[in-house]
């Protein structure tokens, strides 16, 4: 039985804006700041385990993909009970408007205006990425390729598009689901779809960069976020049990969330449960995300009361793909000026610097470039924000 939904100008989940910027930040600590940690005398600590946790970029790309399942399953369910109907033509521009002006943006920069500027500067920077990869949204199968060759090196500006690209190739196939099968078969398909994707992940234990780049093997965060959606939609007792759940269990969840990634290399140390390892992490994520998007009453473990981080959280796409462009572009000031970062104080310095480099170029690139696209998308949306 369907639950009831809010009237469709009314659906927006201010804490799930902190989540984004956080998931954010722990990519950019992973690029931008962990490098710097050897610089600190915390070998073999719990700080460093702690440290290392909240810089994990692949928790935090995890997240995304969670939260974009969740979200897009959500609109999608409502936009049907609302109107008895799902328009896979809006649908489809409204992604275009929002993911498409800003990911071709950054393959410009990156594969155009940055070797010309690199060049005349006589700091080149790292080749990397193949742009037909990139303009095709197939960009995470030539990262994988990369990454194996190399060894695992650090990723390039022209390479952070990589989850960008498979969250495109979701959105091609996902709102077919509810566009064209009986409503009975939605949940055999999401759950396909994540069983499909665990059995991918043990075929493939032996292979990291398949495990991490591949879609298949991603897919599970993306249908386990869909299917926390699906559940809250449709059933009363579920949605019940995530608006009125108790302050000391959400806490309790984050907490377990910070304690499996500071030891998840001891739970996951076996190769014969490695490859649920995702799946545990996007069940946790699933939970969270959830329970904040569902809570109806006020309470003191709403993220979305940190004020700077649901400020900064609509900034996020910006931020995600922006930053490696302002670290390079510290890296180039720091060699035209010939400061070294050869020191834990300077290469810190330089991260903070970096940092607000790129708040501020996302902050620039929302205000003066994404939201005119984003004034467009509402043209074609059924669900709107608050």
């Amino acid at each position: 039985m369907a639950v009831e939904l809010p009237s469709p100008n009314k659906i927006y989940f201010k804490n799930l804006d902190s989540i984004r910027f956080f998931a954010a930040l722990m990519v950019f600590m992973q690029h931008g700041v962990s490098g710097g940690y050897k610089y600190l005398n915390i070998k073999g600590t719990v700080f460093e385990r702690f440290l290392l946790a909240i810089s994990n970029g692949g928790c935090g790309v995890s997240m995304f993909f969670v939260l974009s399942g969740f979200l897009i399953t959500y609109l999608i369910l409502t936009e049907t009970e609302l109107t008895g109907s799902f328009s896979l033509k809006n649908f489809y521009i409204r992604r275009i408007l929002r993911i498409w002006p800003l990911y071709f943006a950054v393959i410009l920069i990156a594969f155009g205006i940055f070797p010309a500027l690199s060049h005349l500067l006589k700091s080149p920077i790292n080749p990397g990425g193949n742009p037909w990869y990139q303009l095709t949204f197939m960009g995470n199968f030539d990262v994988m390729h990369l990454e194996k060759l190399r060894g695992g090196s650090d990723i390039e500006m022209q390479n952070i598009t990589w989850s960008v690209a498979i969250e495109e190739q979701f959105y091609i196939f996902w709102p077919l689901i509810f566009a064209f099968l009986p409503r009975k078969f939605i949940l055999p398909s999401i759950l396909l779809v994540i069983i499909g994707s665990l059995i991918f992940r043990f075929y493939n234990a032996d292979d990291t960069y398949v495990l991490f780049f591949h879609t298949l093997a991603v897919m599970v965060d993306l249908g386990t976020g869909a299917l926390f959606a699906y559940l809250i939609i449709r059933s009363k007792k579920v949605k019940a049990f995530f608006e009125n759940m108790h302050p000391l269990a959400i806490l309790a969840s984050i907490i377990l969330l910070l304690c499996s990634l500071m030891f998840g290399d001891i739970i996951f140390s076996s190769k014969s449960v490695e490859f649920l390892s995702r799946f545990y992490y996007a069940l946790l994520f699933g939970f969270i995300i959830a329970s904040q998007s569902m809570l109806i009453k006020p309470s003191i473990i709403e993220l979305g009361n940190i004020g700077f981080a649901r400020t900064l959280g609509k900034y996020t796409y910006g931020i995600y793909l922006l930053h490696p462009i302002a670290l390079e572009l510290m890296h180039i000031a720091c060699k035209l000026m010939h400061l070294s970062i050869d020191s834990g104080v300077s290469f810190f310095i330089s991260a903070t610097c970096g940092l607000i480099l790129t708040l501020f170029i996302s902050w620039l690139s929302y205000e003066y470039f994404e939201k005119r696209f984003l004034t467009l998308k509402k043209s074609f949306a059924v669900i709107t924000k608050e």
